[in-house]
């Protein structure tokens, strides 16, 4: 998907990333993925619609970032980072993360090349986020928490594909859902999500936890 296709989603409201997920939620949906991923940047056009099944059972839907073997954390941390100044700040720099690490190839291996990036690439239509204090934050206890929670959550599960999708009920994962043999493509994979949304609507208790970031 394109970067301009992308902003189109997430400038009419398409994406409504949510820094902190309620905890009473009927259905709750991590989607883990990495910006690098060819399969989870094309995935980003079910989203939308993977996301408003979800907030109409009531629940929420995260986006999880994880690195590759090869890569650091930087992209993830930018990314919860940006999180912490509002959905439509953390919708672009997810959309400009994907244009950068996916459509040009850039490794990104530092927070100080993925914040120069995003201040040279920002649309100008849009308010710019505060870029020193998105690189500050990638630093604090709550953004290293909610990157860490990514990563451990994908190696208990055994994740090996990615997009990957995780329900959560009680705390705890449940069904997993990821790019492989059984969906080997991304609208496959897209209607599976959809299917095993309309069948847990209502199972979670209202005990469940919230979501990767931390108030």
């Amino acid at each position: 998907m394109t970067l301009r296709g992308l902003l189109k989603l997430v400038l009419a409201g398409g994406f409504f990333l949510n820094p902190i997920l309620t905890s009473a939620s009927p259905v709750y949906l991590v989607e883990l993925a990495n910006f690098a991923c060819p399969h989870c940047n094309h995935m980003e056009s079910f989203d939308p619609k993977i996301d408003a099944e979800v907030k109409a059972t009531g629940g929420a839907f995260d986006f999880a970032p994880v690195r590759a073997k090869s890569q650091t954390d930087a992209a993830a941390e930018v990314y919860f980072a940006a999180r912490e100044q509002g959905p439509r700040i953390a919708a672009i720099t997810r959309a400009l993360l994907f244009e950068a690490m996916y459509n040009d190839g850039e490794p990104l291996q530092s927070v100080t090349q993925g914040v120069v990036f995003l201040q040279q690439d920002w649309p100008k239509s849009e308010p710019a986020p505060n870029f020193q204090k998105m690189a500050a934050a990638t630093a604090t206890t709550p953004v290293q928490r909610s990157v860490l929670k990514a990563m451990q959550l994908g190696v208990s599960l055994g994740v090996s594909k990615l997009p990957a999708f995780v329900f959560i009920h009680d705390g705890r994962p449940g069904l997993v859902l990821e790019r492989g043999t059984q969906y080997p493509t991304e609208p496959q994979l897209a209607a599976a999500v959809l299917k095993a949304i309309a069948q847990q609507s209502g199972h979670a208790s209202p005990s469940s936890t919230s979501s990767l970031s931390n108030p």
